[in-house]
C-alpha cells in the first residue's frame, strides 16, 4: 500500500480467466506428460466451474497415459529370485506401495 509503484502496477494488471488450455506434469518415472482442459461454467452457478481434463492427443503423453493406466489395472508381478521362487522383501513398491 505504501509503494505507488506497486499500486499502479497492480491496478494496470489483467487478470484472464483461462477457458482452455494444456497443462504439463512431470512424473518421476514416465516423464512429461501433457493434459488438455477446458473450463465450463455452470448456467446459473457463477461460482462454479466445471473442468475437464483429457490426456493430450501427442504420442508421447499418450504413451505415458496408457503406462500409468496399466499399473493400475493389474496386480505386481511378485518378486523371484535367481531360482524363479517367490520372495517376500518387506520393502513397499514406490508406485503402489504394496509390499515387495
Amino acid at each position: 500500500m505504501k509503494s505507488q509503484h506497486f499500486r499502479h502496477g497492480w491496478a494496470d494488471h489483467k487478470v484472464f480467466d483461462r477457458t482452455h488450455g494444456h497443462k504439463r506434469h512431470r512424473h518421476p518415472v514416465v516423464g512429461d506428460l501433457t493434459v488438455d482442459y477446458q473450463a465450463f461454467t455452470m448456467p446459473g452457478e457463477n461460482d462454479q466451474t466445471l473442468f475437464l481434463y483429457l490426456p493430450a492427443q501427442d504420442q508421447a503423453s499418450q504413451d505415458a497415459w496408457k503406462l500409468l493406466a496399466s499399473w493400475s489395472a493389474r496386480e505386481p508381478a511378485a518378486p523371484r529370485d535367481a531360482r524363479g521362487h517367490t520372495t517376500t522383501t518387506g520393502r513397499t513398491t514406490p508406485l503402489t506401495g504394496r509390499l515387495d
